[in-house]
């Protein structure tokens, strides 16, 4: 049974563990050199209520994950205005300023894997760009709750898949000596076991709870 679930999810490209579908409305669009261009809006720009664009494979880290080692995290690529820009009404908190700079140490540390994501993480550490894009923000509308991704040079590094093993492995090193060593009862492959279980999201279309 377990091994029809796993094939069926590898014919529909269902996200695995670590990634899940996210709606973004908002564009950083920077140039070839990860040099900071503007902000555009992305989805269905004609809607009233426009949403944003569904990016089916984002990197998502689990409650139990966010709260590993005691450090205050981030998520990867997809973000809010507020964490990757420091943007909003007044000067951004303390906790906002500890993701944004768990934020650009994930830029940073994928640059291993996608060179022009460490350029990212150089240019939104610079004052000065930031200030540029948060000016960017404002003009558009942008709130600070919205989620922000990048575009460069026409593409969405959210999209490509070089970073795909990277996110696993920093995972994997989140998890630490925790449950190293089990076995997975569908790939046969040892692996890091989660203590709890996440939230099962998208149940309240079928009557189910959100809990």
């Amino acid at each position: 049974m377990l091994e029809l679930l796993a094939d069926y999810a590898q014919k529909h490209k269902l996200p695995g563990p670590g990634l899940k579908p996210k709606t973004v409305r908002w564009a950083i669009v920077c140039d070839r050199s990860s040099r900071f261009l503007d902000v555009v809006e992305i989805g269905d720009v004609g809607q009233r209520r426009n949403r944003g664009q569904v990016f089916p494979l984002c990197p998502d880290l689990s409650s139990s994950e966010m709260l590993a080692g005691g450090t205050t995290k981030s998520h990867f690529l997809v973000e809010t205005a507020e964490v990757v820009a420091l943007y909003g009404d007044g000067a951004a908190d303390e906790k906002a300023q500890e993701k944004h700079t768990y934020f650009i140490g994930l830029l940073r540390n994928a640059a291993a894997v996608m060179p022009e994501l460490g350029a990212l993480g150089r240019v939104f550490d610079d004052e000065n760009s930031l200030e540029k894009l948060q000016a960017a923000l404002k003009r558009v509308g942008a709130r600070p709750s919205e989620k922000v991704t990048f575009q460069v040079g026409g593409a969405y590094p959210v999209e490509s898949h070089a970073w795909h093993d990277w996110w696993q492995q920093f995972r994997a090193a989140l998890a630490g000596d925790t449950g190293r060593g089990m076995v997975c009862l569908v790939s046969g492959r040892s692996a890091p076991a989660l203590l709890t279980h996440p939230a099962i999201d998208g149940l309240r279309d079928v009557g189910g709870s959100m809990g």
